[in-house]
């Protein structure tokens, strides 16, 4: 554990409550957190019900630019750089391997939770992008009603896809972060495979476009 000041910069990315309803998420300029409680246990790395355990006695609802808070203690991440990756479909992890076939880093994901969207075979990395848009399709949310046209999401933490996008060859398919990290582990996607923001901007800085994907059932 360590202790943790609140920076302006936690301030500064909270935006509120986010909208649910598409057509104003659109309208937004930056779609951040909904408090500075949600931007600090996402910056060490663990959900709020941890950080409202390992602070009892903090009103979380009003904190501020130098509260001090009690946190997980992280360490700064290696400098990992893989030769392929690895997606079990049924463990729910992404395995980087090295060149010699030896496990270099491993991180729980999301996976679809309609078997038919889950991939086969193989495909390869095509890109890397930090801070992404997201572009909303009506297709492909069937559960939505309200939207008939393809509307320009803004980056964010909060955003769809989070803070950090892995392009796959497969047409429409990515590894990515996500608004809801508590949901990691589970079956919830529409096909593609979240990490949390933290691990989908680690494994962005591990991977290079050309590298293998190999999926496994």
């Amino acid at each position: 554990m360590q202790t943790y000041s609140i920076a302006a910069q936690d301030v500064a990315q909270v935006v509120g409550t986010i909208p649910t309803d598409w057509n104003l998420k659109a309208k937004m300029q930056f779609l951040g957190y909904a408090s500075v409680a949600d931007a600090v246990a996402e910056r060490f790395h663990c959900t709020r019900g941890l950080l409202d355990r390992l602070n009892p006695g903090a009103n979380m609802a009003i904190l501020k630019d130098g509260d001090v808070l009690n946190v997980p203690a992280i360490e700064k991440p290696k400098n990992i750089r893989g030769s392929r990756l690895q997606i079990h479909l049924g463990q729910k992890v992404i395995r980087l391997l090295d060149a010699e076939g030896k496990v270099a880093a491993l991180f729980h994901c999301s996976i679809a939770r309609d078997e038919a969207k889950r991939p086969s075979g193989s495909a390869r990395v095509v890109g890397v992008t930090s801070n992404p848009a997201y572009s909303f399709d009506p297709a492909m949310w069937p559960e939505v009603h309200n939207v008939t046209q393809k509307l320009l999401i803004p980056p964010g933490p909060r955003n769809p896809v989070g803070v950090c996008w892995i392009a796959l060859s497969l047409s429409g398919y990515g590894i990515h972060g996500t608004p809801a990290p508590e949901m990691i582990g589970k079956t919830g996607s529409h096909g593609c495979f979240r990490l949390t923001n933290w691990d989908a901007t680690r494994l962005g800085g591990m991977v290079e476009a050309g590298m293998s994907v190999e999926f496994v059932k």
